[in-house]
């Protein structure tokens, strides 16, 4: 009682409908009013009407019960769409020619991010892993064209936390790196 949540987009704030991936945001007496002398943390995170954005990617099921699917920060945003990282992630999951892998935005100056896939090859002596073949594979599985990574980058590790997460921030770094773009 007396708490609220809601899906939102996360660029116009307006309430998404069920099935439908947003932010999740809450407010009530239970949430905090603000960090401890940090305006600037608080202004990214409580907005002027109380709701807490909590950066965490979920949609409502049609039983209203919420179903998380990702972060806000592993949102690739190309050209003003909306890609979720972990959905490509999970596309690509099952390609025999790889053992490891992750997704991630990389800079582009027209469209803001394109999509980038490291990977690490399930047979690091064999043949150079291709972009040609892994959209070949995708097409092969019927997936949509948007969701397609535009830049394949061989890796001998994907960087993880104890936990098991990967560590997106580390690649986002290397994928500069290698772009030659100083951070």
């Amino acid at each position: 009682p007396e708490i609220e949540c809601k899906v939102v987009d996360p660029e116009t704030w307006e309430e998404v409908p069920d099935g439908v991936n947003g932010e999740f945001v809450a407010r009530g007496y239970n949430i905090m009013k603000g960090y401890y002398k940090m305006p600037d943390a608080t202004f990214k995170t409580v907005d002027e009407n109380g709701w807490l954005h909590s950066g965490d990617l979920l949609m409502r099921d049609e039983r209203g019960c919420f179903v998380a699917t990702g972060r806000l920060k592993d949102m690739i945003i190309r050209g003003g769409e909306n890609i979720s990282a972990r959905e490509v992630d999970d596309d690509v999951m099952g390609w025999d020619q790889i053992v490891d892998h992750a997704t991630i935005g990389m800079p582009d100056e027209r469209l803001g991010e394109r999509i980038c896939l490291f990977a690490v090859p399930a047979d690091p002596n064999g043949e150079e892993l291709c972009l040609h073949d892994l959209l070949e594979y995708m097409d092969g599985k019927g997936i949509a064209k948007r969701l397609w990574p535009e830049r394949l980058e061989v890796i001998d590790k994907i960087p993880r936390t104890a936990t098991g997460k990967v560590q997106r921030f580390v690649l986002a770094k290397e994928i500069k790196h290698r772009m030659g773009i100083e951070d």
